[in-house]
């Protein structure tokens, strides 16, 4: 049976399993193999001796495993290696652990060193900042000054100047000399920063400036040209505009697409006025031609009596080529003309109804269409006018009840076309 101790007792002789279980369960190590000692500033110990007789442990274990069949020895050498593990680690700790206490005692004191660096840095930050306050006045009224003297009114937001004082304050070679002013290439560094910052808004500013003269300039001659006028006039403004266009790269190179829009917008206003002029000038002569018309049918006698010839003529007037070109004006004149003329043959149908006997037609056998042994006869076909039948949809009959009604209306319309007849087609 293999003996996993024997490496350790290289390092105690007398070293026994018995005594390592007491002293586990008492937890009070008397055999301690580890061995640690501060010589000339340093530590001594046998760390790699140790690692030796783990080594020849494990082989040894391995080596026992592997050579038996008996659960026996497998258990018995569980048990033992228990020991010797419980043995090692508690000595180490029986060892350490006051070197942990003390540890613990050594930091405390060092982190008093500690918290007074922490101060002197609080206190040291806070002089500084004093001392950066100072120079960043100092750097801000450097840039102030340089904009005093800039000779060109614009405003400056220092809020930009920000980032680069702030930096800068950190830089001794910030301080002022004795009569409180900045170095030479402190002041360097500022004037460069301010025409980084300033350059571009006096470019922008001078750009401004010269594209509020060519506006004005622009504005002048764009308010010579009249958007009212005869044709004539206003064809002459066109090409005025056109010649103003033709300059922009001369005189408006800075608003030379405002310009621009502004040309066209005007050039359209004038179009516009043009074609107005065209349209007022297309209906007055449709007015005249209108006007002429309607002077011609005004004439008729409306006390005419004829109701052939009266409708006749509102058949010629409404088929007119020319009635639905007229203008809105003139078409309700020839309307009312035409209603005046409907109202005419109203009242002459009337009178004629009034005075019309009617004879009783006399039941009679209805020849034959084709008499026998002569040739076909042909059948004409009629309707009602217009007018008829306007005239039948605007009649009213009183009555006590429905059929007397439709009688009496069939009388009516018949003694009607007793009277203006049909229209053959």
């Amino acid at each position: 049976m293999s003996d996993i101790t024997k490496g350790f007792k290289d390092i105690i002789k007398t070293l026994d399993l018995t005594k390592l279980k007491e002293q586990n369960k008492l937890k009070v190590w008397t055999d301690n193999p580890i061995q640690i000692d501060f010589k000339n500033g340093g530590i001594v110990d046998n760390s790699n001796d140790l690692k030796k007789a783990v080594t020849i442990l494990e082989t040894t274990l391995k080596d026992s495993l592997s050579s038996t069949n008996s659960l026996d020895e497998v258990l018995m050498y569980k048990d033992n290696l228990n020991i010797v593990s419980t043995w090692l680690k508690g000595c180490r700790l029986q060892l350490t652990k006051p070197l942990d206490e003390l540890k613990k005692s050594f930091t405390e004191n060092e982190k008093v060193l500690d918290n007074l660096k922490d101060d002197i840095k609080l206190k040291e930050d806070s002089l500084l900042e004093e001392i950066y306050k100072v120079r960043r006045i100092h750097i801000f009224n450097e840039f102030q000054e340089l904009e005093d003297n800039l000779g060109f009114a614009i405003e400056v937001d220092f809020k930009v100047f920000e980032s680069f004082a702030d930096d800068k304050k950190k830089n001794k070679s910030f301080d002022v000399n004795t009569k409180g002013k900045l170095n030479a290439a402190a002041k360097e560094q500022i004037l460069k920063q301010f025409h980084l910052v300033v350059d571009p808004i006096i470019k922008e500013k001078m750009l401004q400036e010269e594209k509020q003269k060519e506006q004005q300039l622009l504005t002048m001659q764009l308010s010579k040209i009249k958007t009212t006028g005869t044709n004539e006039d206003l064809e002459s403004n066109i090409k005025e505009l056109n010649l103003i266009e033709d300059t922009l790269d001369t005189y408006f190179p800075n608003i030379k697409d405002n310009a621009k829009s502004q040309i066209l917008s005007l050039n359209k206003v004038i179009h516009d006025s043009i074609n107005q002029n065209d349209k007022i000038s297309k209906e007055q002569k449709q007015n005249l031609k209108d006007l002429a018309y309607i002077a011609a049918i005004g004439i008729i006698d409306t006390d005419n009596s004829d109701i052939v010839s009266l409708t006749a003529l509102i058949e010629d007037i409404q088929n007119c080529p020319d009635l639905n070109n007229m203008l809105p004006a003139n078409r309700k004149k020839v309307s009312d003309i035409i209603s005046s003329l409907d109202a005419r043959i109203l009242e002459l149908r009337n009178v004629k109804l009034r005075d019309v006997q009617v004879p009783k037609v006399e039941a009679a056998e209805t020849p034959a269409i084709y008499p026998a042994g002569k040739e076909t006869i042909e059948l004409k076909q009629y309707k009602l006018s217009e007018s008829d039948i306007k005239f039948i949809s605007e009649i009213k009959i009183s009555a006590v009840d429905e059929n007397v009604a439709i009688e009496n209306m069939v009388n009516y319309i018949a003694n009607h076309l007793a009277v203006s007849g049909l229209k053959e087609v």
